[in-house]
């Protein structure tokens, strides 16, 4: 446990700090121990609390069995089943504006959700935009309340049992209460379903005539709807001729290639956290002779070279300086030039080519050849040609694929990873740990093999494109989203490409250009990463 002061408008507060639940190191239990003996030993805690603040994360589920759990120790054993007002239920980085802040405020509505029970026994429940602005807000509302002493603060010797009893007791225990007031609510409904019933047979004598038409028009309906069956049938029989025809034999959902997409998103963050971590540690203090924390982009040996490397001017907004000439601190910088870096190998190297593993001039005729086809025929038939052109060039060896990688890999590095680090380091010394070469090559892999599926496999569900945006771009809400953004401050040019976005396209024929459909925005770094 740890305690810390603090002073807000001229208030000083003394708060608390205890290990989270779910911990690695320590069961929940020992925690909650640990808070009960420090509660009733520490002399600061003699004249009682003011409250209790429980920080939930925005991206944990609401109605979780731990969560309930967690509200009902607190609840019950700290509070003692009384003044629940003292109690604040904080969730933080919720868009005020967004779907989650709408989850929140329909959860409090519905007296079967935890919060909403909690809700409705005086608990606050709290959503804030802004980590700590929204939990200086929450201690603040704490200023004008009294302390009081908590039950657990008593000498009471069945503490243990009563956490042991809510902590560890199996899912059916913990939402026996739960289905008790589902079934009596039900039963209410039900009653009132059985007077409207009763309503309405007293009035049936009233709608023999009506009966009679809808009796009427329920056979016509049923003719219809046999007709309509039929049609279904002989349809769905036709479909099926022609795909077995075409041999399209497509067992891929579009919801299965976002997922993909967002895999290799999350791996590309994983690498550029990885290496720009490891290269501050190793190499910041000894080529620069200061803290990290003090060293930003503007400190690079080379900025000139850098400016070039990264597309960026003196003088206007990029990923190296502001347009006043600030930089981002340099774990940050390497962090999001990595990114970028490594967003556009795979958009260029693996993506957009027809095949990777065939050289430039090929590629862009094949291209030429597809892009006339997409005009001049179904998405069906285009499709397939495309998927036995890739097939035909495309072979599961996989030696060979290794070795295209390696080479495309063993490119990147020379003409872009190196240049980077040599311009901020100003050193060859400063390099990637071989690990990462690893990552990287596993990253390629993937993509190779998810790019391989996308244009050998998939045929009716059309064309995907990646997309990566340039820096200096500028900022289309309709296509891109901003990488975290800033309430209340508009973008207005794109620094880098931080996450890869997709497009589908359908061939339609006719001599008209393909349908093209947003399916995930391209996620940029932005101009208000300086604000």
């Amino acid at each position: 446990m740890k305690t810390h002061l603090a002073s807000f408008s001229g208030v000083n507060y003394q708060l608390i700090d205890t290990p989270g639940f779910d911990n690695m190191k320590l069961d929940d239990i020992e925690i909650c121990a640990r808070l009960v003996k420090h509660l009733r030993e520490s002399s600061s805690t003699g004249n009682g609390v003011n409250g209790i603040i429980y920080i939930h994360q925005s991206g944990d589920p609401l109605r979780s069995e731990s969560f309930y759990k967690y509200l009902t120790v607190i609840s019950h054993v700290f509070l003692g089943g009384r003044d629940l007002d003292r109690l604040t239920v904080l969730v933080r980085n919720v868009d005020p504006h967004g779907p989650g802040n709408t989850q929140i405020d329909e959860e409090k509505q519905n007296g079967m959700s935890t919060i909403g029970r909690f809700h409705a026994m005086g608990a606050r429940i709290v959503a804030s935009s802004a980590e700590t602005n929204g939990f200086i807000n929450a201690i603040q509302s704490y200023a004008s309340t009294y302390p009081i002493l908590l039950p657990v603060q008593m000498n009471r010797s069945n503490i243990i049992a009563d956490l042991e009893s809510i902590l560890q007791r199996t899912p059916i225990q913990a939402y026996t209460s739960q289905e008790q007031r589902t079934k009596s609510d039900y039963e209410r409904k039900r009653q009132e379903f059985e007077l409207i019933l009763e309503a309405k047979q007293r009035n049936l004598a009233q709608c023999q005539d009506a009966l009679r038409q809808a009796d009427k028009l329920r056979v016509e309906l049923h003719e219809t709807e046999v007709n309509l069956r039929h049609q279904s049938q002989q349809m769905q029989y036709e479909y099926s001729s022609l795909r077995s025809e075409l041999q399209l034999q497509e067992n891929f959902e579009q919801s299965e290639i976002v997922q993909e997409l967002e895999d290799i998103n999350r791996h590309i963050d994983d690498i550029s956290r990885s290496i720009s971590a490891y290269l501050t540690d190793t190499h910041v203090r000894s080529m620069f002779g200061r803290n990290p924390a003090e060293v930003t982009s503007r400190d690079a040996q080379n900025l000139s070279e850098l400016f070039r490397l990264l597309q960026a001017e003196e003088g206007k907004c990029s990923l190296v300086s502001s347009s006043d000439g600030k930089g981002l601190e340099i774990e940050s910088f390497l962090d999001f030039s990595i990114r970028h870096m490594l967003c556009t190998l795979l958009v260029i190297g693996v993506f957009q080519p027809f095949h990777p593993g065939i050289n430039s001039e090929q590629s862009a005729a094949l291209l030429r050849a597809y892009e006339d086809i997409q005009k001049r025929e179904s998405q069906t038939s285009a499709g397939k040609w495309r998927s036995s052109t890739f097939k035909s060039i495309y072979t599961d060896d996989e030696e060979q694929t290794g070795t295209s990688i390696r080479q495309l890999l063993h490119l990147f590095i020379r003409t872009q990873l190196n240049p980077l680090l040599t311009s901020v380091f100003g050193s060859k010394e400063a390099t990637m740990d071989r690990q990462h070469f690893n990552q990287m090559f596993e990253l390629v892999k993937r993509a190779w093999n998810w790019n391989s599926k996308l244009k050998g496999e998939v045929i009716v569900l059309g064309d995907f494109c990646q997309i990566a945006h340039a820096p200096n771009s500028e900022f289309d809400p309709n296509i891109m989203k901003e990488f975290e953004p800033q309430p209340g401050v508009r973008p207005t040019s794109v620094l880098g490409t931080i996450g890869i976005g997709l497009v589908s396209l359908r061939a339609v024929g006719g001599g008209r250009s393909p349908e093209e459909t947003i399916i995930c925005k391209t996620t940029v770094a932005t101009d208000t990463l300086y604000v």
